[in-house]
């Protein structure tokens, strides 16, 4: 079993090394954009990442997580930090 990457870890880690961990990652900025989409996750996905990359997560990508339980929770995390 891989364990799991904290924040903080995945944020010191190369792109590169974001391509070889075994699931999805991607990285948004406060306002939903997506500034990183790993190997893993345009596997998971079927996305390619220069399709996602530069495009809000919630409205254009995965509109889906544009629900309070979701993209509040985010926006209340962004808030709080």
């Amino acid at each position: 079993m891989v364990p799991n990457k904290t924040a903080d870890e995945l944020a010191k880690m190369s792109p590169e090394q974001l391509d070889e961990l075994p699931y999805g990652v991607i990285e948004l900025s406060a306002d939903g954009t997506i500034l990183s989409y790993n190997a893993g996750e345009a596997e998971i996905s079927g996305r390619k990442r220069e399709r996602v990359i530069g495009r809000n997560f919630f409205t254009e990508v995965a509109p889906c997580t544009d629900v309070r339980e979701f993209h509040g929770r985010f926006l209340d995390l962004i808030e709080h930090r």
